[in-house]
């Protein structure tokens, strides 16, 4: 095998073998009750915006939590489960979201 070759075979196969880095996914956690941080990860964003799929529990934001990484909420009436979702935005598109499930209660526990 001439060496030119050679050094061209170890490249591709180099190049084969080398794995690109990967993307951090946003994560978000909600811990105790009725707080919930977003981690963006290596997600590019310039704003955020919450949701809440509350079921039967009646979720109250007493600030407003778009455009920030951290929500606090409560459910002063109906307390439970719900689902609190963030996503992340670039140039008024959507790059990424995340979801978790988090406890509602009427006072933080």
């Amino acid at each position: 095998m001439k060496a030119g070759h050679a050094v061209a075979i170890a490249a591709l196969l180099g190049g084969l073998w080398s794995q690109p880095a990967s993307a951090q996914a946003p994560v978000l956690s909600c811990m105790g009750s009725d707080y919930c941080e977003a981690d963006p990860g290596s997600t590019s964003y310039d704003t955020t915006t919450w949701s809440f799929n509350s079921g039967s529990a009646d979720v109250t934001l007493p600030g407003y939590c778009d455009g920030t990484t951290a929500c606090a909420f409560y459910c002063p009436n109906s307390p439970g489960m719900v689902t609190v979702t963030v996503t992340f935005w670039s140039g008024g598109q959507a790059v990424a979201t995340a979801s978790s499930s988090a406890s509602c209660t009427p006072e933080p526990i």
